[in-house]
């Protein structure tokens, strides 16, 4: 073994090869297996004759069910259920034609017999016309005498003419496949008798034998080699399970596969979250955001559909903004913190997935129908240990393990763009509501000055006008205390009254200024309780305190 090792592969091999009994031997077996993949490749070819004769079958029990929709829909008392029929009859025919067709193209042979029985089936369908016009309109009697006249024995005729078919195909599969057994035999006892009389030249067999081998595992290095150099790095490496050199290598070959696959990934990874964060950065409102965000996301997990809710300012409740594949405003659209799959996302900080089973099915709708995703995930978003956010995304297929580091790369991205688009919208609205109010004081101060100078010509000229109506509700609301009235009714009366000289008071205090700005305003000294001063108070300032669910107290 020591002088071996010094030697290439192809002479370790060579010398291996030596003893021609054995070469004799695994040369035998190999031709053995070659032989017996030569009866499978056989095998296969037989297969299109199989197809054909499947195909036939699949159109014979087609002709039943068009001649058994014929029956059911003479015997339909439902206009609506007959219509249908119809249309399953329509149906039929087509699938017919379908299996006729593809029995045709796996059986160039038979084309012309195949090509009869579909005529006979034209036929049949042609004559089956006036039995589904009769049908229609109600006539079954005349539809049932069309049907045993003319449409009925039609479709015999393509019954039996598609079981002589059948057979015929049958048979010759069968005889094709002992022919090819018996040449698999005979190639069999051949190839032994040949290896036996060539003991001589084995040794230039097996030359040729290990040199096809030793080149083919060869070229296949280098086409695994070229394909890591050109970025395909999904194609299968073989003989890693081999505990020699050529396993070593392959192994070896694996690990740079992987490492090169890492590295394309990690690259991948941070050009999507790159391009991802570029584009939310564009976004002006949490719609478009959604939008951008899911759109981009769909171009890697092939999304049914997916949803974007935001949190409101409490963190409490999350709200559907955006959508990709489905309508916003479809119910429901808002969820509580731990309400539903999205609120418990939100609530246990974490991911959920619900996976595809046999048993229970998901639908998601798709417009005109439904489709069946892989999976649903709800992904909470979370900045600062705060969830701001949750993604519902409906991948077509299970999420790899290059989508799921995407995503895990991309949430905290999503974080931060979320956090600082909330602050931009809130600093918006500061400013909108700063640049309102400022327009709101200057307007203000314009009205104010505007309104000083109409207040004093007002209060100069309107004095009286505006003490008379007053006088008149306290006149009136004293002489009406002096009736009978219920203890109630004398309450409310009361504090109409002691608002009314409250307000007499302001009125009057308010034309004060008038005389202030006139310079005559004269110093008046009263008796006052200051009971009936703070009573008048509680009076005027207990409804608006009772409004605001405040207690009012002197």
């Amino acid at each position: 073994m020591g002088l071996l090792a010094n030697f290439k592969i192809r002479t370790k091999v060579l010398v291996a090869s030596l003893p021609l009994v054995v070469m004799v031997i695994v040369a035998a077996l190999y031709t053995s297996i070659e032989m017996n993949r030569i009866d499978a490749r056989y095998g296969d070819l037989i297969g299109r004759d199989v197809k054909a004769l499947y195909n036939l079958t699949v159109a014979r029990v087609l002709d039943n069910r068009f001649h058994q929709l014929l029956y059911q829909e003479i015997a339909e008392p439902d206009l609506n259920k007959m219509r249908s029929i119809d249309a399953d009859l329509d149906k039929t025919a087509a699938e017919f034609y379908s299996s006729i067709d593809e029995a045709k193209r796996q059986s160039p042979n038979l084309t012309s017999r195949i090509k009869a029985a579909e005529d006979l089936f034209d036929q049949a369908v042609s004559e089956s016309r006036p039995v589904r016009g009769a049908t229609l309109v109600s006539d079954n009697a005349k539809a049932m005498q069309l049907m045993r006249g003319s449409a009925e024995p039609g479709l015999l005729l393509v019954r039996h003419a598609l079981i002589e078919l059948a057979d015929e195909l049958h048979e010759r599969v069968d005889q094709q496949a002992v022919e090819l057994n018996a040449k698999t035999h005979r190639t069999i006892l051949i190839t032994w008798i040949v290896i036996v009389l060539g003991l001589a030249g084995s040794f230039a067999i097996a030359l040729s034998i290990v040199q096809v081998e030793v080149v083919k595992i060869i070229l296949s290095f280098r086409d695994r080699i070229l394909d890591v150099a050109q970025g395909r790095l999904d194609q299968p490496i073989a003989n890693l399970d081999r505990p020699n050199e050529i396993g070593e290598m392959s192994r070896a070959l694996q690990t740079l596969q992987v490492a090169a696959r890492e590295q394309e990934t990690q690259g991948w990874v941070k050009a999507e979250v790159a391009a991802t964060t570029e584009r939310l950065q564009s976004a002006e409102d949490f719609p478009e955001f959604a939008a951008i965000l899911l759109s981009r996301i769909s171009k890697s997990f092939d999304l049914l559909y997916g949803a974007f809710y935001l949190a409101d300012e409490n963190h409490m409740r999350f709200t559907r903004v955006g959508a990709f594949a489905t309508d916003v405003s479809r119910e429901p659209r808002e969820f509580a913190l731990g309400e539903a799959l999205v609120g418990q996302a939100a609530i246990e900080r974490r991911s959920l997935r619900i996976s595809y089973t046999a048993d229970q099915p998901l639908q998601v709708s798709a417009g005109l129908g439904t489709v069946t995703p892989a999976c649903v995930l709800f992904v909470p978003v979370i900045n600062q240990d705060v969830v701001l956010a949750v993604i519902e995304l409906a991948p077509s297929a299970p999420v790899s393990e290059r989508q799921q580091t995407l995503l895990d790369a991309l949430l905290p991205t999503v974080a931060l763009n979320t956090k600082i688009l909330i602050s931009k919208l809130e600093t918006g609205k500061l400013l909108e509501q700063t640049r309102l109010q400022a327009a709101e004081l200057g307007v203000a101060k314009e009205a104010a000055e505007a309104a000083t100078k109409a207040k004093s010509d007002f209060l100069a000229n309107m004095s009286h006008e505006i003490r008379t109506p007053m006088n008149a509700i306290i006149g009136m609301t004293h002489l009406a205390l002096k009736t009978q009235l219920s203890p109630k009714q004398e309450d409310y009366l009361t504090k109409v009254k002691s608002a009314a000289q409250a307000l007499l008071g302001i009125i009057n205090d308010i034309l004060d200024f008038s005389k202030i700005e006139a310079g005559k305003l004269d110093i008046e000294k009263a008796d006052f309780r200051l009971e009936d001063v703070l009573d008048n108070l509680s009076t005027i300032v207990s409804q608006k305190a009772q409004d605001k669910n405040l207690e009012f107290l002197i």
